[in-house]
């Protein structure tokens, strides 16, 4: 059987076979498969994407900088390299850097993993490079100032490092999409994001103790904002400058227990978020979470009347009879002039109210524009 299987493998056409070798996680394993025979000695060399990782190399760090430098004298070189997974861990050898680096931009590359932290010129001066997923999970190092200048990147997404500049991302000026993921910002007060052609930016769990973070963009379209490092320090702020389509700010907090002290902890946050937030913002996923925050303040009682989109969740609630009093009463209050944007209704396993769903539906036929 083990035979058969091999034969129509190698029956398939080679441009099938080198996309199914690009696609897998790691080189080391496509050039494994030069042993099957003669006839896959060479399909490896094709591959248009490559992905090296420090950590899949038990022997240490000098066979796998050997593996690497192997593969890129050996590979066709008029093969254009479409993705690059480069990950050199701790050590660092900037020798090995410039030479994936350079060989990669002469072939066209269009999207980078790394968690290398000296680039050279070659790569900041692509007018290929369009998606930068730069930094690990632990890794934890300082970006370099210099370091984001590039000149033509769409996409960037910056994982576990650690931010010093307050403008790091103004060379970016083609930047469209921007995702900031369990990053450190420190030794500077305010953290200037903004980019001529940004239409997306995803923060989460970023650590800024003591800052503002300011948001700006003609072309900024979509702000995801989710958890919060250090709630109990309300001077880290957001401030958001530009009007957009969509804002969502996701707090992972201990909301509105009847502990008195989780209210006042969430109220020295919350209280201080500018205007344009408090303007732009869907707090809270849940519309029960929305209209919970009358409780923080006389400024907070009745912000939750002007949402322009309803989520209702039978599934929070301890039946379905508290469901329909709770969203019966939402419909009840809420500001009748606000048009309805979006409305988001589930009943789940808890049975379902016909009557209700009939007063739901008539809400929303009489808000305009509204998309369920």
């Amino acid at each position: 059987m083990e035979i058969i299987r091999s034969d129509r493998l190698s029956n398939l056409p080679d441009s099938i076979i080198h996309e199914i070798l690009s696609r897998l996680d790691d080189t080391q394993e496509a050039a494994r498969t030069c042993i099957l025979s003669k006839n896959w000695t060479h399909h490896w060399k094709y591959v248009h994407s490559l992905s090296f990782h420090h950590e899949s190399f038990k022997t240490g760090i000098l066979a796998f900088e050997e593996f690497i430098l192997h593969v890129l004298q050996h590979r066709q070189h008029s093969i254009n390299i479409r993705k690059l997974r480069f990950f050199l861990g701790a050590k660092q050898n900037q020798f090995l850097i410039n030479c994936v680096f350079d060989h990669a931009m002469m072939r066209q590359l269009k999207e980078l993993e790394t968690d290398v932290y000296s680039f050279p010129p070659s790569l900041l001066e692509s007018r290929a490079l369009e998606t930068v997923n730069y930094g690990a999970p632990n890794g934890g190092f300082i970006v370099p100032s210099n370091s984001m200048n590039f000149a033509r990147l769409k996409n960037l997404q910056l994982t576990g490092l650690h931010i010093d500049c307050n403008d790091l991302f103004s060379s970016c000026s083609n930047l469209e999409n921007l995702r900031l993921t369990d990053c450190r910002v420190s030794n500077t007060e305010i953290l200037n994001i903004n980019s001529p052609r940004l239409v997306q930016l995803i923060i989460t769990d970023i650590r800024y103790d003591n800052g503002l973070i300011i948001i700006s963009g003609p072309k900024l379209k979509r702000f995801e904002f989710k958890g919060i490092y250090n709630p109990h320090n309300p001077s880290s702020v957001l401030e958001i400058r530009s009007k957009m389509n969509e804002v969502k700010l996701e707090m992972r907090y201990p909301l509105f227990s009847r502990d008195t002290n989780n209210v006042k902890e969430f109220q020295d946050f919350i209280i201080p978020l500018t205007q344009s937030v408090q303007e732009h913002a869907k707090l809270f996923n849940l519309t029960f979470n929305f209209y919970a925050t009358r409780v923080l303040s006389k400024q907070w009682r009745y912000h939750w009347t002007n949402v322009h989109a309803l989520n209702f969740e039978c599934s929070g609630f301890r039946n379905r009879f508290a469901f329909a009093y709770f969203v019966t009463n939402v419909l009840h209050h809420r500001k009748p002039r606000l048009n309805l944007v979006k409305l988001r209704f589930y009943y789940g396993n808890k049975g379902s109210d016909r009557a209700l769903m009939i007063r739901v539906l008539y809400y929303a036929d009489i808000s305009n524009g509204v998309r369920i």
